[in-house]
C-alpha cells in the first residue's frame, strides 16, 4: 500500500493495512515498543513523520495513571519516525490533546505541510498523544478515520502494558517481602542466596528459602518448594514459611519442626510441599538436618570432593503420617553447604540424577576462596538457570565456626553458693576478653539466672558464655517449668530476676530442651 494515493486505495487494502498495523502495535507489552510499532506503521504509509508523546508518570511503573479527562504531568517522546519537521511545541499539543472529544485535532496546512494530532485515550483517560505531519498535502477523511483506529489500538495496548508493569512491580514486591531480601550478617557463617521465578508471566512461585538466627549462635537454613506455580502457590508458600519461622523459633529439633509443619499443611487441603531444614551449630561445628521429600544438600568440606549428603528423604509436607528423622553431620571450618530446589538441577534435557551430579561438579570446580555471591552466580551459570522452566531457589552457606577461645562452659551443683561462683567466673572471663564495660551487668544477670536455676534444679547446672557480635549467656537446668515475666509488688521477696533480665539485656529468651530448659540473654 506504500505510496498509493489515499483515494486510490480500496476498502480491502485499508482493512489489510489496519490488520497489519494493529498486529505490529499490539504485539508487545513494553510501552516504548508499542510507541515504536505505532510510528513504524504510520511512516511512510500515512505520514512523512510521526512522533508519540506519553505522560511521564505513565512511563514510571509505580505511579498512578493520569486523571480522567486530562493529561497531567510532563510528556516525553516515546518514539519518532520519518523526516518531516515538527512545527508545534509539545506544550501546545498538550493543550490540544486535553480538549473535549475523542477525535483527531487537525493542525492545519501551511507551506511546510500539514499535521494532525490524535489523543491516546482509553477509558476516559488520556495517556498521551501522537502527532503526524506531511511535507505536502492534507490528511483526508479516510486517513483520519484509520489514524483514529490506530491511536485507539495503541492507547489500549499501552494501557495494558502499563497495567502489566504495575502488576509485575506489585508481584516482585510481594515476592521480595515473602523471601529474605538480604542474607543476615551472622557470626560463624556466611550466607548467599538466589531466587529466580520459572515463568516471566507468573513472576512468583512456590519456592522459598529462609535463614533464622537462634540462641547459641545457631542458624537455621531452610529451602522449600510448594507444588504448582503462580499466585496460589506463592500464597501457600507464604503461609508455610510463616509457620516454619514460628516453629523454628520454638527451638524444636529439626524432625519435630517438619512434623508440626506437616500437621499444619494437612489442615489446608491440597497443600503439598517439600522442605529441607538444616540447623548449623557453629560451636559444635555440626549440622542437624531433616528432610521432607526435598533434594539432599551438597556438602563441600575442605580437602574433599563435594558430596550429596545421604539424608533420609521422608515424604513431602502435607502427606501426613510421616516419621521424619534428624541426621547430624560434622562440618569442619571452611565447609560449604548448598541447598536448592529442583528447578536448578532438573529440566527437560536433564534428569534429576544428572543435574545433581553436575551441581556437585560445578561446586568442585569453583575456587574455594571465591566470594560466596560469585559462587552462587557461577552455579546458576553452570547449571543453565537462565533456560529454566521452573522456579529456582538457591541457598549457600560457608561455615567457619566460632573460635574455641570465645566460648566458655561451666558446670556446678545447684546450691546457695552457685550465684557467687558464677559471678566470679564471669567477671574473670570478661576481664580476659577486655569487656570491662559490661562486667557489672553480665555478672548481675548471670547470677540472677543461676539463682533461679539452683532454686528448682535437682541436677548440676551448666552455664555457657559466648562472645561473637554480642555477649551471650546461657543457663541450663533440668527443671521443665519456664520462668514467667511478671510485675512483682514492692513487698514481694522474689520474682525480680527475669524482670531485671528483660530490662537490661538486648535480647533474652527461654527454650525447652529434652533435659529441661535453657534461659539466656544477650548484651
Amino acid at each position: 500500500m506504500t505510496g498509493a494515493p489515499a483515494d486510490a486505495r480500496s476498502t480491502r487494502e485499508w482493512l489489510a493495512y489496519l490488520a497489519g498495523a494493529t498486529e505490529a502495535i499490539g504485539s508487545s507489552l513494553d510501552l516504548e515498543q508499542v510507541a515504536v510499532g505505532l510510528t513504524a506503521a504510520v511512516v511512510p504509509d500515512l505520514a512523512d513523520h510521526a512522533a508519540v508523546y506519553l505522560s511521564d508518570c505513565l512511563l514510571r511503573e509505580t505511579d498512578l495513571l493520569p486523571e480522567r479527562g486530562r493529561l497531567t504531568g510532563d510528556v516525553r517522546v516515546a518514539a519518532t519516525a520519518g523526516c518531516a519537521a515538527v512545527t508545534l511545541p509539545p506544550t501546545a499539543w498538550l493543550a490540544l490533546a486535553a480538549q473535549d472529544g475523542a477525535g483527531p485535532v487537525v493542525l492545519g496546512q501551511t507551506d511546510s505541510g500539514a499535521g494532525v494530532l490524535f489523543p491516546l485515550r482509553v477509558r476516559g483517560m488520556i495517556l498521551g498523544f501522537t502527532v503526524w505531519t506531511r511535507l505536502a498535502g492534507s490528511f483526508r477523511e479516510t486517513e483520519l478515520l484509520v489514524g483514529g483506529q490506530l491511536a485507539a489500538q495503541a492507547a489500549l495496548t499501552m494501557h495494558g502494558a502499563y497495567l502489566f508493569r504495575r502488576e509485575a512491580a506489585t508481584v516482585d514486591l510481594l515476592q521480595r517481602d515473602m523471601l529474605a531480601v538480604e542474607p543476615p550478617d551472622l557470626p560463624g557463617i556466611e550466607i548467599a542466596h538466589r531466587y529466580l521465578p520459572g515463568s516471566p508471566a507468573a513472576r512468583v512461585g512456590g519456592d522459598w528459602f529462609d535463614t533464622i538466627r537462634l540462641r547459641g549462635g545457631r542458624v537455621a537454613l531452610i529451602v522449600g518448594d510448594v507444588t504448582g506455580h503462580g499466585i496460589r502457590s506463592a500464597a501457600a508458600m507464604g503461609r508455610l514459611r510463616t509457620a516454619m519461622r514460628t516453629l523454628v523459633a520454638l527451638d524444636l529439633p529439626p524432625a519435630e519442626v517438619l512434623h508440626n509443619l506437616d500437621a499444619i499443611a494437612l489442615s489446608e487441603e491440597g497443600t503439598i510441599a517439600t522442605c529441607l531444614y538444616c540447623l548449623y551449630d557453629p560451636v559444635a561445628r555440626q549440622c542437624s538436618i531433616a528432610n521432607a521429600g526435598h533434594l539432599p544438600p551438597v556438602l563441600h568440606a575442605p580437602g574433599k570432593p563435594p558430596e550429596l549428603l545421604e539424608i533420609p528423604a521422608g515424604a513431602p509436607i502435607g502427606v501426613g503420617g510421616v516419621d521424619f528423622q534428624t541426621m547430624d553431620v560434622t562440618t569442619p571450618d571452611g565447609s560449604l553447604i548448598v541447598l536448592c530446589t529442583d528447578g536448578l538441577v532438573e529440566s527437560r534435557d536433564r534428569d534429576l540424577g544428572q543435574g545433581l551430579a553436575e551441581l556437585c561438579q560445578a561446586i568442585g570446580e569453583q575456587p574455594a576462596g571465591q566470594h560466596l555471591e560469585q559462587r552462587c552466580d557461577g552455579l546458576l551459570d553452570a547449571l543453565g538457570a537462565s533456560n529454566r522452566m521452573d522456579d529456582v531457589a538457591l541457598l549457600a552457606a560457608r561455615l567457619s565456626g566460632i573460635p574455641a577461645d570465645r566460648v566458655a562452659n561451666w558446670i556446678m551443683s545447684p546450691s546457695a553458693r552457685s550465684a557467687r561462683i558464677v559471678r566470679s567466673l564471669v567477671r574473670g572471663l570478661l576481664d580476659k576478653w577486655g569487656l570491662a564495660e559490661c562486667v557489672d551487668t553480665a555478672t548481675l544477670l548471670a547470677s540472677e539466672l543461676v539463682t533461679n536455676a539452683a532454686r528448682y534444679a535437682s541436677r548440676p547446672i551448666s552455664v555457657r558464655l559466648m562472645l561473637t557480635d554480642s555477649l551471650l549467656c546461657e543457663v541450663h537446668d533440668d527443671d521443665h517449668h519456664l520462668p514467667v515475666l511478671g510485675s512483682p509488688c514492692p513487698t514481694d521477696e522474689g520474682g525480680r530476676g527475669i524482670l531485671l533480665v528483660s530490662r537490661l539485656a538486648r535480647r533474652w529468651g527461654v527454650s525447652r530442651i529434652p533435659t529441661g530448659k535453657v534461659v539466656w540473654f544477650e548484651l
